[in-house]
């Protein structure tokens, strides 16, 4: 029987714990671990290559998208489930890439469900047509480790003003507003190598 691994991560203990017993009571589920932090739920996802994320967002409501779009690009492999709470918009969430939002009245019966029916490995975001240049890459990649301009064009030996160049080309092709959104968008569908972004938090916008 195949075994989908799930990490849970949210600040509401409460609420982990009763999930945790849960999914664990169903020989098909293992539970990686409960995390309450962002920079910590990217570093066990990372790690742990769960199946399936579930969160909680972290108030207050941008910060919940940021939460969000971080994991998408860190394991874009796995599958965000998100618990609404209230305050937090759900169009919103669904677009910086949740795959499914669970109102907070859903029962344990629609939980596991959704759990199950996000396991297999989702297709990542596609634009299409849309390719970059092994330098174009080689920035991006550079600019998901938060290096500002500067210390790019030192790291590849190239003019401030080509990274600019290069960066701007990026953006123009991936539809993007920021380097946050850049390396987003370039990490979910393949564009950027596995390893990046090791520090999205930190990505200068």
């Amino acid at each position: 029987m195949p075994v989908i691994r799930v990490l849970l991560a949210g600040e509401n203990k409460l609420l982990q714990e009763a999930v945790f017993q849960l999914l664990a009571a169903h020989q098909d589920m293992h539970v990686l671990g409960a995390v309450a932090g962002e920079a910590e739920m990217l570093r066990r996802a990372a790690e742990l290559r769960p199946h399936v994320i579930l969160l909680e967002p972290w108030p207050p409501p941008l910060a919940a998208v940021r939460v969000i779009r971080a994991p998408r690009a860190r394991v874009p492999r796995a599958a965000l489930l998100v618990l609404a709470t209230r305050g937090v918009n759900r169009g919103h969430l669904l677009a910086a890439g949740a795959h499914r939002c669970l109102p907070a009245g859903a029962g344990q019966a629609a939980l596991l469900s959704a759990v199950r029916e996000l396991s297999p490995e989702p297709e990542p975001l596609s634009h299409q047509g849309v390719t970059l240049s092994p330098r174009q890459q080689e920035v991006l990649a550079l600019a998901a480790e938060a290096l500002s301009n500067k210390q790019i064009a030192r790291s590849l030996d190239i003019s401030i003003g080509t990274v600019k160049r290069h960066l701007h080309v990026v953006f123009r092709k991936l539809g993007a507003v920021s380097r946050l959104d850049a390396v987003s968008k370039a990490a979910s569908v393949g564009l950027l190598p596995r390893h990046v972004p090791s520090a999205l938090g930190g990505v200068r916008n």
